[in-house]
């Protein structure tokens, strides 16, 4: 099952009303390889013909937060979104400071300290974000 499949069955076990915009931002967030932002959508939509207000999408970013469809990236200057963890492999982020670039961390090194913690309970989920400058901003 494509990924695409995947997505559109869980939007429909979600009893969600599935419009033209939110196709529309749904294909976008597919589409792109990383992390997004609210105004990187309205632009991409915009410069396929596509017109979509910058509030109905993120009203629309919020409803696909809120059933878990995608997960949001909560960074100095704005929020990216992108496909939850149940579409895509668990990851975390390096996020340039200077450039605003996000890059995927595919390693997870958490992993020990829950296990760690596991007398106090069991994690269902977990965010790890790191900040700094990228190898390209430091030259």
């Amino acid at each position: 099952m494509s990924i695409n499949d995947k997505v559109y069955t869980y939007i429909q076990k979600s009893h969600i009303r599935l419009t033209q915009h939110m196709r529309a931002v749904i294909d976008t967030i597919i589409e792109s390889k990383t992390p997004i932002e609210a105004k990187s959508i309205y632009t991409q939509l915009k410069d396929n013909h596509k017109s979509i207000d910058l509030s109905t999408i993120h009203r629309i970013l919020e409803k696909l937060h809120s059933i878990q469809l995608v997960d949001a990236i909560y960074r100095e200057k704005a929020t990216s979104y992108e496909l939850s963890s149940q579409f895509l492999p668990h990851h975390h982020h390096f996020t340039c400071s200077e450039c605003d670039t996000i890059i995927d961390i595919d390693e997870c090194l958490i992993d020990p300290l829950l296990s760690s913690i596991s007398h106090i309970g069991k994690p269902i989920s977990h965010s790890f974000e790191i900040q700094g400058i990228c190898k390209s901003c430091q030259k």
